[in-house]
């Protein structure tokens, strides 16, 4: 369950930093005052790609609208919620990378029908 409350005092003391504002891009680290990594957060908007970038201590999203866009009318769009998620790319810590795997789908893609394929396109 959601604990608001919690929440509220882990956040409770962190600061915003504006570290850069060109064209092109919005950087803004927000930390707890101490300079803590505990529940940091970064978030940079590339105005012209139209992406959201949020990364740090609790997890990492990129959402992007593909075509330009105002940090000001952005906020409005991760306010709905479904609307944010739709343009969201995520990646998780448990993703476990099996050459094996890959390998026999690079075969059955490919209708190739080598035993070695991994030492011909690998050679460790």
């Amino acid at each position: 369950m959601f604990d608001i409350e919690r929440y509220k005092k882990s956040f409770s003391t962190h600061k915003t930093e504006l570290i850069q504002d060109t064209d092109r891009y919005l950087i803004i680290d927000w930390r707890r005052e101490d300079g803590s990594g505990d529940y940091y957060v970064n978030y940079i908007v590339d105005k012209k790609r139209g992406s959201l970038i949020v990364s740090g201590d609790l997890g990492d999203s990129i959402a992007t609208w593909y075509n330009p866009v105002n940090p000001a009318n952005l906020a409005n769009y991760i306010k709905d919620i479904d609307y944010y998620i739709s343009k969201m790319q995520c990646a998780s810590d448990k993703y476990i990378f099996d050459k094996n795997n890959i390998f026999d789908d690079i075969k059955k893609h490919l209708d190739i029908d080598i035993d070695d394929l991994d030492f011909y396109l690998c050679n460790e």
